[in-house]
């Protein structure tokens, strides 16, 4: 099949910055905002003020953010926020029978982070492939 526009596929690269890019924002609202709720971090009373902050769930997120942004392990970052999409998709709830725009917006992402797993980091990444 022909390309609508073939002198764009020598820029097929730049695809992987963008979903990179797109859904470390999207993982750091999340995991800045859930540093910012105390409800996750009552959940570890039993440590020590700071290191509960670093403990919750919300690290994980900001890490994982800031993997994505560098392009420093990639794939693994994009396998570990697939377990974090699917255990915030089931989470959610359907209200009524109707779909729930946060449930479909963990389902995007978590199409972009499969596709982010199988495609790689595209360009201005420190990953290299082997």
């Amino acid at each position: 099949m022909l390309s609508a526009f073939p002198d764009l596929l020598n820029y097929s690269l730049f695809s992987p910055l963008v979903l990179r890019i797109a859904l470390a924002f999207f993982i750091a609202t999340f995991g800045i905002a859930r540093l910012k709720k105390q409800s996750d971090v009552s959940e570890l009373s039993w440590l020590p003020l700071p290191l509960r902050k670093f403990a919750s769930y919300g690290t994980l997120e900001v890490i994982i953010a800031i993997f994505l942004i560098l392009g420093l392990f990639t794939q693994v970052a994009a396998l570990i926020s697939l377990f974090v999409f699917a255990m915030e998709w089931r989470v959610k709830k359907d209200v009524v029978g109707i779909w729930n725009l946060e449930r479909g917006a963990f389902l995007l992402a978590g199409a972009v982070a499969l596709s982010l797993l199988f495609v790689g980091a595209g360009f201005f990444a420190f990953d290299l492939p082997l």
